[in-house]
C-alpha cells in the first residue's frame, strides 16, 4: 500500500491540478483535461542527502526523482516527491537543464525566470 506524504491543490491559469506526492518519492496528479499539460520524470543524483533543498544532509551522492508537471507556461517542480518549486514563465535555461536531467536546486530556481516583470518564482 502506498502512503500519501503531501497534497497540493494548484490553480495554474485556468486549470486546476491536485498534485500526490507519495512516500515512495513517486508522483500521482489529477486534472480534468490531461491534454492541457505535461509530465516529466527522470532520476537525478545530488551532491547531498538533502537532494536540492539545502540544508544539514550527509556527504553521500543520492539520487531522486525529480519530476515536473507543466503547461509550459508553469512548471511546478518536485524532487524525490517534495514540493521544490513553481517556476511562472520558465525560461530557455529551465527547459535546457530538464531536457539534459539536471535541474538546479531550490536556492538557484531564481535564475530559470523569465526575465520579465510577470515571471515570479513560488516556494
Amino acid at each position: 500500500m502506498r502512503q500519501l506524504h503531501q497534497v497540493i491543490d494548484a490553480t495554474i491559469g485556468f486549470n486546476r491540478w491536485l498534485i500526490l506526492a507519495l512516500e515512495d518519492g513517486r508522483i500521482e496528479k489529477w486534472q480534468d483535461d490531461p491534454e492541457e499539460y505535461s509530465l516529466i520524470s527522470f532520476g537525478q543524483s545530488w551532491a547531498s542527502t538533502a537532494l536540492g533543498f539545502g540544508g544539514i544532509g550527509g556527504q553521500a551522492i543520492t539520487s531522486a526523482q525529480t519530476t515536473i508537471f507543466s503547461d509550459y507556461s508553469h512548471a511546478i517542480v518536485f524532487i524525490g516527491g517534495r514540493f521544490a518549486y513553481h517556476i511562472q514563465n520558465p525560461n530557455e535555461d529551465f527547459w535546457k537543464d530538464v531536457a539534459n536531467q539536471g535541474i538546479k536546486k531550490v536556492s538557484q530556481a531564481s535564475q530559470y525566470e523569465k526575465s520579465t516583470t510577470q515571471g515570479k518564482i513560488q516556494k
